[in-house]
């Protein structure tokens, strides 16, 4: 399993302040018996067209966590924010899916966990919206008290170091970032330009090790690519790219859209960031079939550097 320091190595190239509007707050409620998506009670709730804003970038979440049965832990609590609910299909879109909260434990010891997402497209009151949370180590589970999201529209800290492509396409091209010509164990990272996560990938098609992100378009705006070595960890922290220190690294050779990639080298457990813009093009569809990531199927208890877990 990975084992990274999460040490925050950026820096704002906009300000030493987050760009902060006022949110809302909704309390899902309590739900009791939380368990894997093999048992019984995952949740699934549809809170569409419960917001009444829109445009919100970042989701901070807190649930009153305990009643847990067959020794289930607080780390193992995880949840999700999509477009849909279960069971998941292949359109699912994930806005947010953070892994355990930053203050949760290998115990089950009852305690208020709390998240901050940066979302990986903006929501509000028109975006189909489901709440998604499991307990996920088989058979365990335990009781979500007082679950309250709050909605804002913050921007994370841009990293330092970015390189700039400049304009690479718009609404409807067929968006590909690849560093197919690089000569080692590469991962990619795309990002909105407030930080949300939307996509990675470590290895392309074809068994390569070399990394590549294509199949959907992107709406108008600016992004963030992240380009770093095999063993890397992503997170939605904001612009959370976390190699761990023996990570592979080397010269950067890829491109966005065709358009190449500036030079530069990655160092051993390190990341190099890309920035590029999306123009508009009348009747584009915005961000389509965007590559999803899992959270029911996936499951987080394994041996950490401290050696606990089982």
């Amino acid at each position: 399993m990975k084992s990274v320091l999460r040490i925050a190595a950026a820096a704002s190239l906009l300000a030493s302040a987050e760009l902060a509007h006022a949110g809302e707050t909704l309390n899902l409620g309590t739900f009791t018996g939380v368990t894997t998506a093999s048992g019984a009670n995952p949740i699934s709730r549809n809170i569409t067209g419960q917001l009444v804003g829109s445009g919100y970038t970042r989701v901070r979440l807190s649930i009153d966590w305990g009643g847990s049965t067959n020794d289930a832990w607080s780390r193992e609590a995880i949840w999700a924010l999509t477009n849909q609910g279960l069971p998941l299909g292949g359109s699912t879109r994930f806005f947010a899916d953070p892994g355990a909260a930053v203050n949760a434990t290998g115990d089950a010891v009852p305690r208020t966990l709390n998240w901050t997402a940066y979302l990986g497209d903006r929501v509000g009151n028109s975006t189909p919206l489901w709440f998604l949370g499991i307990q996920t180590f088989a058979g365990s589970t335990a009781t979500w008290s007082d679950v309250q999201a709050t909605f804002d529209t913050v921007s994370a800290p841009v990293p330092t170091g970015v390189l700039d492509l400049g304009v690479v396409g718009n609404q409807s091209t067929n968006f590909n970032a690849n560093t197919l010509a690089s000569s080692w164990d590469t991962e990619l990272g795309l990002f909105q330009a407030w930080g949300g996560r939307i996509a990675t990938n470590d290895d392309a098609a074809g068994n390569v090790l070399q990394s590549q992100l294509s199949g959907f378009t992107l709406a108008a705006g600016t992004y963030f690519l992240s380009v770093s070595g095999y063993d890397t960890l992503f997170d939605d922290s904001g612009f959370g790219v976390f190699p761990a220190a023996d990570s592979e690294g080397g010269a950067v050779i890829g491109a966005v859209n065709g358009v190449p990639l500036p030079a530069a080298s990655v160092a051993q457990g390190g990341v190099q960031w890309y920035s590029f813009t999306i123009v508009p093009a009348p009747g584009a569809a915005g961000l389509a079939a965007l590559p999803g990531l899992s959270i029911v199927c996936r499951r987080r208890r394994a041996v950490r550097a401290n050696g606990d877990g089982r």
